[in-house]
C-alpha cells in the first residue's frame, strides 16, 4: 500500500490522498443515506398503496404489489450489506494510512467500538420490518380467502 522511495513530497502527497480517501468515504456514506431514503420512501408508497388496493379488494393487483415489496426489501437489504462492506474496504485502507500519519483517529475509534457498528445491524431492522408487514397482509389475504370459500 505505502511506497516508501517515493521521495521528498512522501508525506505531503501521503497526507493529500489520506485527506483524498476519507472523503471517498463520507460520499459513499451520504450515497448510502439516500439510498435507504430511496428505499424508505419506495416501501412506505407500496405498502400505503397495498393497504388500500386491498380494501377496495383488488386482490390480483394487491398481491402483484406485495411480491414487489418484497422483492424492493431484499433488494434494500442486499445494498445496505455492499454499502458496509464498501465502507470496511475503505476504512482498512484509511487505517493503514493512518499508521505513518501522526495521529490515528480512525484506528482509536474503531479500538472504541471494538468493531461492533450497531447502526448497520438497526439499518437491517427497517427493510425487515416492511417485508414483514408485507407478508401480514399476504397471510391476512390468505385468510380471507379462505374464510370466503367456506
Amino acid at each position: 500500500l505505502i511506497n516508501k522511495d517515493y521521495g521528498k513530497d512522501f508525506k505531503k502527497h501521503l497526507l493529500s490522498q489520506y485527506t483524498l480517501f476519507v472523503k471517498t468515504s463520507e460520499n459513499i456514506t451520504s450515497k448510502r443515506m439516500n439510498v435507504n431514503k430511496f428505499y424508505l420512501t419506495l416501501n412506505s408508497v407500496l405498502l400505503g398503496f397495498t393497504s388500500y388496493l386491498s380494501i377496495i379488494n383488488e386482490k390480483i393487483v394487491t398481491l402483484v404489489l406485495l411480491v414487489i415489496g418484497i422483492l424492493i426489501s431484499f433488494v434494500w437489504l442486499e445494498s445496505i450489506s455492499l454499502y458496509k462492506c464498501l465502507n470496511s474496504a475503505k476504512f482498512k485502507v484509511i487505517n493503514k494510512i493512518e499508521s505513518y500519519l501522526p495521529a490515528s483517529p480512525f484506528n482509536k475509534e474503531d479500538e472504541y467500538l471494538r468493531g461492533d457498528y450497531k447502526l448497520t445491524k438497526l439499518e437491517k431492522y427497517v427493510p425487515m420490518i416492511f417485508t414483514g408487514l408485507y407478508f401480514l397482509i399476504l397471510i391476512i389475504l390468505g385468510v380471507n380467502f379462505i374464510l370466503n370459500l367456506l
